[in-house]
């Protein structure tokens, strides 16, 4: 009866702490909520699907993240009415169990197990997370760590099949909730339990519970494995300025908000220490974890660039110390008899945290009226085929598409956007203010383009409404695209259209011209001569010495009053010259002349076959980035022949699948604004077509004839069978260890006398 009492009280608590939330109408919670808010969302409106639309210019739906805490939230989201409310019952669920397995890991550990599961579910530390932050899936992992520390906990001591089948069903639970903390949730049993991981019977354990959690967890990981290469995880340490954001300053131990709990654990050590119960280990955790927390502003900033720390944001060393201060509180109130001392101790210890609690609670917010008014705006747009961009958005506009039913190309967390790469280069150039801004937007198809800044707006946009602080400007903009030229080799952002590639593909139909910026190989000669065979237009632009076809590029000091033409004005041609140095580049002694360097071609060319190569010497390319010259620029492009033409019409565009009747005036390579991903598949006219992708955008290039065609393009996702596997295996898994129990059960009935 006491413990069906207590665990009620545990419940109790949980729902209270998240009654705002669960209550509330408003969906801006802390810094990032709204982005996990839309997941659920996405999951309760139609399923897991591999591909949706609705962020960046198509991603795959939690490939790059846990699914337990949105799979719940949207069960839960069902039950209850909307996603909001899905968010909040998951804490409340997540915050009990790690509150009870906390108790059972306590008492079974010989400490007290009442007192800190109480004061671990208000931690101020895991509410800052979950309201202030956002990070859902991250409250909810923090909150399942005892669940965690229990399993280990069973897997050293424990050789019964039932206890090790929950400890592998628990492990797989909390994998699917977070990974990252997972490097946090080893490293603490290492050092807290390293008497119960160096036994034979944890080893022998290991081995089943990884088996095991293989088959429950597989469908998730599995895939994830194999597709990190698309992944756009940080190294913190690689950037300074992004060191020093997720580093803690000392000071802030200091702050109301924090110093409360630090004299907590403080007087619970003391306490320990002068009663001789204190786990030294534990506490060493503590204010190891807060050290490395500091990150930047330690002593020792290089220790975060080790491996695998590098992948930890600093200030997610804290969300161990929940746990280990629950872990010390449960040392200083060991072997007290008196439950009156517990309850005082108890309650002093509450006192304290909710202090930080009633200071700091945060509360959960509506979006501006101006934000509705833009929601609006873009809901009453009937047309498809195209996106908005908020240039400088949050997490609060990543939840947009709910209420719009159109895709924009924010998001919410880098690490799930195939093409982040490629957008943080865009962002660069819109904070400059570059031309080449414009051609991002427009290859991505985004019809509104949203800003705070009134005084200036992308190439081809034009002003047609102000809500507030959004200025939005509109731009005819087509979902497909004609893109007539490639550049292979080193990449040069200028501002005219072309695809990207680093290496030569060995379909080169549809390109009208390839610029060629590298020393080819025998193999990629090949390709380009028979590209010219069949008409093609290669511009040659070598960086140093090299070779093709027989034509020798040799570098050379570049002087402007060298530069002599008929064609064109030479003189209009930026200085040439590097921080004040010498400018080096290639020139060639073959050649019908453009523009001369002295006695050899700068710019000329030859015929061959039925095609025309370009030989663009002095690292022209570079010359032109480096200087942004304009003439320099046009001289380029004059050599570009004129490119096909295409029209379009969507005939269905909907997650995963789009059908596209397409007409072209002859042999060209289409863009269209999709993401590219391995597991697109194409097919024209009903016959399967290799996709490429233009790695200057990140989205989808087709080869097409001439004519008209229908193009269906489907995400086949492989690994989509997995999910029933898992689900199988978790079913198993659950009526294996209800057997296992009732069997101990009546093992302990027949040994009752």
């Amino acid at each position: 009866m006491r413990n069906t009492l207590y665990y009620l009280l545990l419940v109790s608590l949980s729902i209270a702490l998240y009654a705002p939330i669960f209550l509330s109408n408003g969906w801006v919670i802390g810094h990032d909520g709204a982005g996990h808010l839309f997941k659920i969302h996405k999951l309760m409106e139609c399923g897991w699907k591999p591909w949706i639309e609705d962020w960046y210019a198509g991603f795959p739906l939690l490939r790059f993240y846990p699914p337990a805490s949105y799979i719940v939230a949207a069960f839960f989201g069902k039950i209850f009415g909307n996603e909001v409310r899905g968010y909040a019952a998951t804490l409340m669920l997540t915050s009990f169990i790690g509150a009870a397995s906390l108790h059972i890991f306590l008492r079974k550990t010989g400490r007290e197990s009442y007192i800190p599961p109480v004061l671990f579910i208000p931690s101020p530390w895991i509410i800052s997370v979950a309201y202030i932050e956002g990070n859902f899936p991250r409250a909810n992992s923090i909150y399942l760590m005892p669940l965690f520390m229990l399993s280990v906990l069973f897997m050293g001591n424990e050789k019964r099949d039932g206890y090790i089948i929950m400890a592998a069903m628990a492990l797989s639970a909390v994998m699917l909730f977070h990974y990252s903390v997972l490097i946090l949730f080893a490293l603490v049993p290492v050092i807290l339990m390293w008497e119960n991981i160096k036994t034979l019977n944890f080893v022998r354990n290991l081995i089943k519970v990884g088996g095991i959690c293989l088959l429950l967890t597989g469908f998730w990981y599995i895939p994830f494995l194999i597709d990190v290469t698309w992944v756009h995880f940080w190294s913190v340490t690689q950037h300074e300025w992004l060191y020093r954001i997720y580093s803690v300053p000392p000071e802030r131990f200091l702050a109301p908000s924090f110093l409360p709990i630090l004299v907590l654990i403080l007087l619970f050590s003391v306490l320990a220490t002068l009663r001789g119960t204190i786990t030294k280990r534990a506490l060493f955790l503590i204010f190891g974890l807060i050290y490395l927390s500091t990150g930047y502003y330690s002593p020792t900033p290089w220790l975060n660039s080790f491996p695998l720390l590098r992948l930890i944001p600093p200030y997610r060393w804290l969300d161990a110390v929940p746990f280990l201060a629950a872990v010390l509180a449960g040392d200083a109130l060991r072997n007290i008899s008196s439950i009156y001392k517990k309850l005082l101790i108890g309650a002093i210890a509450t006192l304290l945290l909710s202090e930080v609690i009633l200071t700091n609670f945060p509360t959960v917010g509506n979006p501006s009226q101006e934000t509705i008014e833009l929601a609006h705006f873009l809901k009453t747009e009937n047309s498809t085929g195209w996106r908005f961009f908020i240039d400088g958005g949050t997490s609060e506009h990543s939840y947009l598409p709910a209420l719009t039913g159109k895709p924009t190309l924010n998001g919410w967390y880098h690490e799930g956007n195939p093409v982040d790469t490629q957008m943080t280069g865009m962002m660069y150039l819109l904070s400059t203010k570059s031309p080449a801004s414009s051609l991002y937007l427009k290859a991505y198809s985004v019809k509104y383009y949203i800003s705070s800044d009134p005084s200036w707006k992308p190439d081809g946009y034009q002003s047609v409404k102000k809500i507030g602080k959004y200025n939005i400007y509109r731009s005819n903009v087509s979902f497909v695209k004609p893109v007539n030229t490639l550049l292979v080799g080193n990449f040069y952002e200028l501002p005219f259209e072309y695809a990207y590639m680093k290496k030569l593909p060995s379909n080169l139909s549809g390109f009208k011209t390839i610029i060629y910026a590298q020393i080819p190989s025998k193999e990629d000669e090949e390709k380009l001569r028979k590209f010219l065979n069949n008409g093609g237009v290669l511009i040659w632009v070598p960086q140093n010495n090299g070779t093709l076809f027989g034509i020798r590029a040799e570098l050379a000091e570049i002087h402007n009053d060298e530069l002599s033409s008929m064609e064109f004005n030479v003189s209009r041609f930026a200085r040439f010259s590097y921080k004040n140095k010498p400018w080096y580049g290639p020139l060639f002694e073959r050649g019908t002349p453009l523009i001369m360097h002295g006695r050899r071609v700068l710019l000329g060319y030859l015929k061959t076959g039925n095609g025309k190569i370009y030989l663009v010497g002095a690292n022209l390319l570079y010359h032109i980035a480096y200087t942004n010259s304009s003439y320099e620029l046009s001289v380029l492009r004059s050599l570009l022949p004129e490119g096909e033409e295409a029209s379009y019409r969507i005939i269905r565009y909907g997650d995963g699948t789009i059908t596209l009747k397409l007409s072209a005036q002859g042999r060209t390579v289409i863009r269209v604004s999709e993401t590219y991903y391995p597991y697109w598949r194409a097919s024209l006219d009903g016959k399967p077509v290799n996709i490429l992708q233009d790695k200057r955008t990140g989205l989808i290039l087709v080869p097409i004839e001439n004519g008209t065609h229908t193009l269906i393009l489907k995400f086949r996702d492989p690994f989509v069978s997995l999910r029933t596997y898992s689900a199988f295996f978790w079913f198993l898994m659950t009526g294996a260890l209800l057997t296992e129990l009732r069997r101990e059960k009546v093992k302990i009935r027949l040994k009752t006398p």
